[in-house]
């Protein structure tokens, strides 16, 4: 049963659960989602920015703000990012 469902963990709610409360499951999850997205689209300008300053990317890669945000980095990942979803290969790199 739970082997075939798109989300098993919203189906076993209402085994678990005493309400069976589906919708509540659906919610921690998506939240849960969008925390995940929310930590890699700040991790991946980090990396970017450590591979320059080690010297593996192009230098403009380590430059940072002021405040220490690196903004060559993350303008790279903005860019990879948009590339992606304009593509439409977002859906085949989540699947």
């Amino acid at each position: 049963m739970l082997a075939a469902s798109q989300l098993p963990a919203a189906d076993a709610a209402p085994i678990l659960l005493p309400q069976g409360d589906a919708q509540l499951v659906k919610a921690i999850a998506l939240l849960a989602v969008l925390s995940l997205f929310n930590n890699v689209l700040r991790m991946a300008p980090r990396i970017l920015f450590g591979i320059g300053r080690d010297g593996l990317l192009t230098v403009k890669a380590a430059l940072g703000s002021d405040s220490g945000t690196p903004l060559t980095a993350v303008a790279i990942t903005s860019a990879i990012i948009i590339i992606v979803i304009l593509t439409g290969t977002f859906e085949q790199i989540i699947r």
